[in-house]
Formats: structure tokens, sequence, C-alpha cells
């Protein structure tokens, strides 16, 4: 037996090498007669010369099939997957009677680029949309003929007359894929040389009235369309005979320009009109809305259509009883008509009492709330309309039905009218029947090793809770969803409901889920269709897609946002290559990623307002895919009010304006040469005047940055590494002492490294997830830096549904600057841009956001020495350490309108060093400065900051607590789409650090004061508008994009 078998594989081998064979797609040989008969039959397939298994799905079709068509059918099932080509197959009967069946193909070779030579890359990209030779697909003769003459038809009919397909090329990859090479000569355009519109007098002034422009490209189609829109303007003007088209064309002998002659005829004017006879003016609410129909429309219609049409429009309007008449046909002596309706709306009539007659499944105002005869809070009463009421009915219906009542019935309400008929009274008459409940769930045929996430499943369904078909519904396709994205593609699910318990007024009802789940179904390969060159193994990359991966549509949605997170694409889809193979249900099934570039530019509008700052007026333009790339320029300029400025003693000090611009270039998915990297680099110049915490500084910046986006345990990271040089310098001349702290130039290069982490639900409004952030900056002596210092920040924003539309978040955060070292020596703190306020995140809600804000001030006084201005200074700077702790609790009550409870809690400080140090080098500043009578003179200085938090100390929460600002309040969100936001909060002051000590003085006591106080209180009465005068503060932000 074991020879025999040899035998069999020597004779199958010799067959196939030496490639004859008996069966075909065009002619058979038989070596075995139709009489013989075979013990056994075997199936072999060799593709591409290497021996491979027949599909199993095929397999199963195969053995239904009689032995004498068996032939015929293994190739029409191979040809069937579009797979294969050239099918062969033989057959042999063994000295055993052994049949072997021997199928030989060949792969079908796939396209992997398709490259039109002579297009430009946009003209190249919108031709590539119209022929069916696409990436992924497979590469078919016949199709690449019909796409040729689909090419030169379509370049015809868009002007270039003269364009030919001169050859077509396909180069062979590899053994899998091909490449194919339009080679167009599109020659000069055929341009409009002369526009004509026949019979009219007007043709000198054609450049005025003629809808083709002289001198545009004779591109036929564009043109065919301006002239119908033009066409459906007349109609919709009322000229229902209105005639626009071609009349004649005729070209030059080099076919380069054109002749047009146009045939426009607008024929007489029909007009609408609706006269109100209890107003005497014309009625034009219907003719505003037109009901989703275009004017010509309206006017075609049958007369009893639009009266139909207009009663019932009216009646929606809540005019119960209207009274129309008409048309009467007005012809004026050149043909034009007007249809003249009369109308006599009667009383408006609006939903009166509602009365329900039947046991309701829930309390009256959740009833009247789901089926939307809830009043609102600014209506005066709804508007009643007969083509409602079946509406009102349903929803009643599906209200109950959702609550478990299979059986109910509700009958169409009753309508009746007040005495005075201004109001319409509804009866609604319910029996209820019985409820039905979920008294058990079972689910059977779930697949070896899966395990569905009981959890997800019984919030849509658990025993106890009542059945209805929505909840079953979702119940199986949460189940189905579970399946798809394990790559159950083909799963089947049966359900059964066994009646356990038959109580008039609940009967309980026993659930099985039976699953089919077919068999996993994997991603064969991944082909991108891109109009960006050269990246499509990063996109791939970026998708965290790979072959063998189960086809999930989730995961195909994932893979999208992964791409788009790259900003590079305006959209992108992924689908599979072969929808066939869908039908087929096979089990390697092969994807395409579809990735439309952003094209052209953007311009952005972005007017914004705040309590600290005062106004913004921002200006953002992009331009993108400026080459093959994706090189994206991006700008933004802005002006603001810089409310927050101080003014210290000194003759040049003056209020500014605040300004920026910033320049940049930008590719995702930089690409270095031959290489794709997953990075996305860019580079930034800015320029930027801004009012700081001491000084009003001038700042020039350059920003080179890369970021690298994976999906580590399919979350959101962001790794960035940037290098930042930046040199800033005073507009105005401070005091010694001032420059102890700022610096009057300086310049910093430092390496900034972050990571972030992004889970929320949502930008806007997040109900679940978090954010995570965490940064460390160095700036280096050796980097060309006149200061060195580290910095170390990061940040926690958590998110947490609590109960329906109100959710929770908590925020936590700090800032951390250390060991700084000055190149000159003369200044002691990090650079203004550097030190962290109690301002954005770390805001503290109730305390002042400028004057005497919380944290650190700056104490200077000057000698009385007869200049004026030289009055007492205090001001906040900012500080090297800051930690805050937030919380809130959120109520969306719709789409536009939130509103949120709030506790904050923050502090910033010097640790005791860096205080020490200031304060040595501002006395040494004051005792070394010279008399002046032209000139202010410190005589005294001081930091007066809160006691340090020693973070290496076990008790530095209780630390913190002794030393943080604390509040709580109230604010209101307004959110207008994505257009516009408006967030205004009142704060109040729970707990001011230096509200304790009996040495606090007011900033009133401290400014009058010639000798440096030992702690300042910040908790001030406000005003509003200079009248109402209130404990705590108001913040507002408005901010608004176009």
């Amino acid at each position: 037996m074991e020879v025999n078998k040899f035998i069999k594989y020597i004779i199958i081998i010799l067959m196939f090498n030496f490639d004859f064979f008996v069966y075909s797609q065009i002619g058979r040989n038989k070596l075995v007669e139709p009489s013989e008969k075979a013990k056994s039959v075997e199936l072999h397939l060799f593709v591409d010369g290497k021996e491979t298994e027949f599909y199993s799905d095929m397999l199963n079709t195969l053995s239904n099939v009689p032995l004498n068509e068996l032939d015929e059918a293994i190739i029409s099932e191979l040809i069937e997957t579009k797979l294969y080509q050239n099918v062969e197959v033989e057959k042999l009967l063994t000295a055993d009677n052994e049949l072997i069946f021997v199928a030989k193909a060949f792969t079908i070779k796939r396209i992997q680029e398709v490259i039109m030579n002579g297009l430009s890359n946009y003209e190249a990209s919108e031709y590539l949309r119209i022929i069916s030779t696409q990436k992924g697909q497979p590469f078919n003769e016949s199709v690449l003929k019909s796409d040729k003459e689909k090419l030169e038809k379509n370049l015809n009919e868009h002007g270039y007359l003269n364009a030919k397909i001169e050859s077509v090329t396909v180069n062979e990859v590899s053994s899998e894929y091909v490449q194919v090479n339009f080679n167009i000569e599109k020659k000069n355009p055929c341009r409009v040389d002369q526009v004509l519109i026949e019979d009219s007098l007007s043709n000198i002034l054609n450049f005025l009235t003629v809808p083709i422009e002289t001198g545009s490209i004779c591109d036929f189609k564009s043109i065919r369309e301006t002239l119908e829109i033009q066409k459906e303007n007349y109609l919709e003007q009322g000229y229902l005979q209105a005639n626009v088209k071609i009349k004649d064309i005729s070209y030059s002998a080099n076919k380069e320009s054109a002749k047009i002659v146009l045939q426009i005829d607008r024929g007489p004017k029909t007009t609408f009109q609706i006269y109100d006879q209890d107003s005497g003016l014309l009625n034009q609410d219907f003719l505003i809305t037109k009901q989703g129909l275009t004017y010509s429309d309206i006017i075609l219609m049958s007369d009893s259509d639009l009266l139909s049409i207009l009663t019932s429009f009216y009646q929606k309007q809540g005019y119960a009883f209207p009274n129309i008449s008409g048309p009467e046909r007005i012809v004026d002596k050149n043909g034009n008509t007007i249809l003249k309706f009369l109308l006599k709306k009667g009383p408006l009539v609006k939903i009166g009492k509602i009365n329900f007659i039947g046991i309701l499944p829930v309390s009256e105002d959740k009833v009247l709330e789901y089926i939307g005869l809830e009043k609102g809070f600014f209506s005066t009463g709804i508007p009643f309309s007969k083509d409602n009421i079946s509406d009102y009915r349903d929803k009643l219906r599906n209200l109950y039905l959702e609550e478990g009542y299979a059986d109910v019935q509700v009958a169409m309400p009753d309508f009746i009218p007040s005495q005075d008929k201004s109001e319409m009274n509804l009866i609604f008459r319910i029996d209820r029947g019985s409820k039905y409940t979920i008294n058990e769930i079972k689910i059977d045929g779930a697949p070896k090793g899966f395990e569905l996430d009981k959890k997800k499943l019984a919030l849509i369904l658990e025993s106890g809770t009542s059945l209805s078909y929505l909840k079953r519904k979702n119940y199986i396709d949460e189940i189905r969803r579970q399946l798809l994205l394990r790559g159950y593609l083909y799963n089947q699910i049966l359900i059964n409901q066994n009646l356990i318990s038959s109580n008039s007024e609940i009967k309980k009802i026993d659930l099985t889920f039976n699953i089919i789940p077919g068999p996993i179904v994997r991603i064969r390969k991944i082909y991108v269709d891109s109009d960006i060159i050269g990246k499509n193994n990063a996109i791939i990359s970026s998708s965290n897609l790979e072959s063998g991966d189960v086809f999930s549509q989730e995961s195909f949605d994932n893979a999208r946002l992964r791409i788009l997170k790259h900003d590079l694409f305006s959209s992108v889809y992924v689908e599979a290559l072969d929808n066939s193979a869908l039908e087929r249900k096979d089990l390697r099934i092969d994807i395409i990623i579809h990735a439309r570039a952003k094209t052209g530019y953007s311009l952005g509008l972005s007017p914004q307002f705040s309590t600290y700052r005062g106004y913004i007026f921002a200006v953002d333009f992009t331009l993108n895919k400026l080459n093959d790339d994706g090189l994206r320029f991006f700008s933004n300029a802005s002006v603001s009010q810089e409310k927050q400025q101080q003014t210290f003693a000194s003759s040049e000090t003056r209020q500014i304006l605040g300004r920026q611009i910033s320049l940049g270039l930008s590719e995702s998915l930089f690409k270095l040469g031959p290489i794709v990297t997953p990075i996305d680099m860019s580079s930034t110049f800015g320029y930027q005047v801004a009012a700081e915490s001491l000084t009003n500084r001038e700042y020039f910046t350059i920003n080179l940055s890369g970021e690298w986006k994976p999906s580590f345990f399919d979350l959101n990271w962001t790794f960035r590494q940037s290098i930042i040089q930046e040199n800033s310098k005073s507009t105005s001349s401070e005091s010694a002492v001032v420059q102890t702290i700022e610096s009057p130039s300086i310049s910093i290069k430092e390496l900034l490294s972050s990571i972030t982490l992004d889970t929320r639900n949502n930008i806007a409004w997040p109900t679940s997830g978090s954010l995570y952030n965490i940064q460390a900056g160095f700036a280096r002596f050796g980097l060309g830096s006149q200061v060195q210092f580290n910095r170390y920040n990061f940040s926690v924003d958590s998110f947490f549904p609590i109960y329906k539309k109100l959710s929770g978040a908590v925020s936590i955060g700090g800032k951390f600057i250390m060991d700084t070292v000055n190149e000159s020596g003369s200044t002691v703190t990090p650079p203004a841009s550097r030190r962290s306020t109690l301002s954005d995140a770390a805001l503290v809600r109730g305390f002042p956001e400028s004057g005497t804000p919380p944290g650190p001030l700056l104490w200077i006084h000057y000698a009385n020495n007869g200049v004026a201005n030289c009055n007492t200074q205090l001001a906040s700077l900012g500080a090297t350490n800051l930690l805050y702790m937030k919380a809130e609790s959120r109520y969306r009550f719709n789409e536009v309108f939130g509103m949120v409870l709030f506790a904050d809690s923050a502090a910033n400080y010097f640790t005791q060093q860096e205080t020490n140090q200031i304060n040595a080098q501002m006395n040494s500043q004051v005792a070394a400065a010279q008399a002046s009578t032209t000139q202010c003179v410190p005589d005294g200085a001081s930091l007066i900051t809160p006691s340090p938090v020693n973070l290496r100390n076990l008790n530095f929460i209780e630390q913190y607590w002794q030393e943080a600002y604390v509040s709580t309040g109230i604010g209101f969100r307004l959110i207008l789409g994505n257009y516009a936001t408006i967030n205004l909060d009142y704060g109040y002051p729970l707990k001011d650090p230096s509200s304790g000590s009996s040495d606090c003085v007011s900033p009133a006591e401290a400014l009058n004061s010639s000798s440096p106080p030992k702690c300042v209180t910040r908790i001030q009465d406000s005003n509003f508008t200079g009248f109402l005068k209130f404990k705590g503060a108001i913040h507002l932000k408005i901010g608004a994009q176009f």
C-alpha cells in the first residue's frame, strides 16, 4: 500500500513538471473512461508550482458535485474566488482504482501602483477615480483596455481634444504585483475663442451675461453642468419654459480653439402668491420653507395637490382650520402668469389638556416628555396638527413596548376643541395588557476560549428586567459586536423564548441565545490607496493593522482614527478590497486603506475674550500639500489686550498691545530621503510681544519638534521631542531690583520631552477617560543657553460618569523648576516664560486674576526724592514650583447648555534657598542704589512668598493644604457646536493661607507701608458694573472659531 502511494505521488509530480493536462478551460483529453468506477477520490491543488490546500468551504461544495462534473466544478470554484487564473485540471485512475484530480492554477497578479505619466499630481489623482484599474485590484487586460478608452474620452470631454494615450505599459514588480503606466500626451487644450447667444442683441456684452468665460478650456462636461445650473435657476425663478443649451460648436483646424453658439430663452414667468385675507398682505411663510420643494416643483403641481400641501403646511403651524381657495390664474399681455391663492388661517390652535385613560407605565411627566408633549420652560404651548397625532400615538406605544408591555393597544387619540377653538384637548386610550419580564438568560454556543463581557450585556438586559424588542435587539447586537471584534465575521445568533409563567399581570420569559460563531476571519494583505506618494508602508504601520489580524470593522475604525491623528489626511476609510470575498465567506480577506490628503488652504478667525488677558483676535492660515510628501505650511497671528500688565516705576513703562505671529512647516510621517519615518516633524519661527509678570517682553523663538503617535495597548499615545531656542528682551528699562528677577535680555536653548496619553471619550465635554501628560525640559550652557535649569511638569485630568447626564472630573498637576544657574549671576530666577502662575489650568476661581493674584509677590518701596510716580509697587511674579488639585461635577442639560460645580485649590512657591538668594540679591541692589533727583530710587524691596512644600516629606499633603488657596463655586457652559464656547464661573474663596496670621495686611495696606509686610491677604471684594459688590470673583472666557 505504501508503494502504491509512493508511485501515485511520483505520477502527480511528473504530471505537473511535464506540464501536460487532461482538463482545462479550453479543451479536455480523457485518461479514464466514464464507465470506470473509482473506490476513492483525491484532490490536489498546485498554485504557482507549490502544492496548497483547498479552502474548506470549497471542499464542502465540491463534495456534493457528481463525479463526472467534478473537474468543471473545480475550475469554476477556483476562478470564482478571483484569486486564480489559467486554471487547469487533470485526472487519472491508479492501479488501486483511486481517482486523482490535480488542479494547477496561477495567482492573479495584483496592481501595486498606477502611474499616469504626462499629468500633474492633481490631474492624476482625479483621473484615477474614474478608472477601474486601482491599487490592490487584480490585473485584467480587458479592464485595462476599457480604462484606456475611458481616459481618452474623459480627456476629450475636459477640453484636451488632441490628447492620446500613447501606450500602456505593464511592469512586473514581483511574482504577485505589477505596475501599470498610462503614458499620456495631453497636447495643447482647446480654448473657448468666442461665445454667441442665438437671436440675442446683447452679444457685444457677452462677457457680462454669458455663463461661459472666453479663454477658458473647452471642458464640455463642466460647460453643460454650468448651463444646466443656469436653466435650473431660471426654473426656480418661475420661467417654466426656460431653454438653455449649446446650439452649435465649431473648431479651428488644429482643434485648439472653439466658437460656441448658445440658445438661451427664458420664456414667460409664472409667479406663486398666497394672499392673506385677514392681514391684507402676501403671506411668505410657505415660500420661505418650501417644505423641501423647489419653486418650479410647486408651480408645476396640480391645483388639488397644491391645496392639500398648503392646508397641511398651515395646520402644522397650529392653524387647525385653515381655509384656502384658488388658485386664480392671472395672465398678462406678455404671457406671464400669477397663481393666486386666498388664505384665511383662522385661529392659532395649541394643544390643551392631555388625558390618559389607562394605566401609565411611568409617571405622566415622563410620558409627556417621551412622546414630545412636554411644554418647555420658554414655550407658550405646542401647536396642534392632525399630522402629528399618529406620531404621538406611535411614541406612546413604543414607550409601553420598551417597558415590557408587548401586547399593548393604543387607540388613535381623540382631539376635542375647546369652546373658543384656541386649544385642542387630547384623549389617549390605552389597554396595556400583561408585562413581560426576564426570568433567566442563557447563552449557548460561545466559541472555546471566548469570554463574553457579561457586564456590558447586563447593562442592556438581565434577569428581572422588562423585556422589549429593542432591548432584545440591542442584546443580540452587543453579542454580535463582541464576536466581530474577535474576528467571527460570519456569526449568527438564534433566539429562543420560553414562557414559564402566564400570570395575567406579569409573564416571565426564559431567553436562550444560541451562537453559531463560524470561523475566525483574518486579514490576508493590506493595500493602500493614497495620493501621498511613497508613504504606504508608514500609513499601514500607523494604522496598527497587520496581516493575520482578525478582520473587524471596529479595528478598522480605530485604524482610521490613528491615521487621522497625523493631520495629513482629510478622509480615511478601510474596507475589504473585494466585497465578493465577503459574499463567498472567505477566511482570508484583503483590505485596502483609502486615504485622501488634505489639499487647498484653510483660514480660521478666532475672536476671544477673558477676564485675565482681555480681548484676543487671532487668525490661522494653513496651506496643505505643498509637495507629494504632504508638506504643509501653517501660520498664526493674533493681537491681545494684555489686561494683566503691571505698571512699574519707569518712565518707559506703558500699556502695550500684545501681538504674536508664527510661521511654520510640517510634514506628517516625515520622509528622510528614501526612508519614511513614523514621526510628524514641524519647525516653527515665532515673534511675540507680551506683558509678563514683571516686564513687557519681546520674544523670538525657533522650535524644531517631532511627534511619534504609537498605539501601545490600543491607547492614544503622543511622544514629543522639541529643541527650543528663545531669545527675549525687555521693551522698557526697569530698576536694578526688577532686573534681579527679570533679566533685560536672555537667550534660552532647551531640550523638551513630553509624553501624553489621552483616553477621553470626548474632547469638548468628556464624561469618561483621562488625559495624562508628563514633561521634562533641560536648558544647558553647552547648548548655548545663557541660563541653565531643569523643569518637570505633570498633569492628570480624569473624567467619570456619575448618573445619567451628571459626570465628574478631577485634575491634579504640578510644575517644578530646579537647579537654576544664570551665566552672568545677576539674575537669580528662571525667565518669566518658565515661571509658573496660578492661571489657566491652575486658576483658583474666586481669587483675582490680575493686580495681586494668589502666589508670591514682589514689594518695592521708593525713596521720597520728589520724582513723580515713584509709588510703592506690589506685583505677582510667578514662582518656580506649583501644585494644584481641582474637582468638578458637571451636568449637561442638552447639546448647548451645561453647568458645573467646582472646588479649586493651588499653591505656588519658591524654595527657601531661592527666597533667601533673591532677597539677598535685591538688598544688595538697594544698598548700591545711587541718589537721584530725576529717577525713582528704591530704598526697600522684598519677596513675599508662602512657605515651601517639601515633597520629600511624608506630610507633604498637609504642608500643601496649609499653603494652598481654596475656593468653590458654580459655572455655566454654553457650547455652540464647533463655533463658540462661553465659560462663566463665579468662585467664592474658602481659604487664603495668609488670612490666619495677624501679621498679614491687605494689598492697600502693603502699598502704604514703608517696610515690607510679612504676608498679604488675597481675598478681596469684587464689583459688578461698579455698583454690586460681593466677595469672590467672576471669571468669563469666550472663544469662537470661524
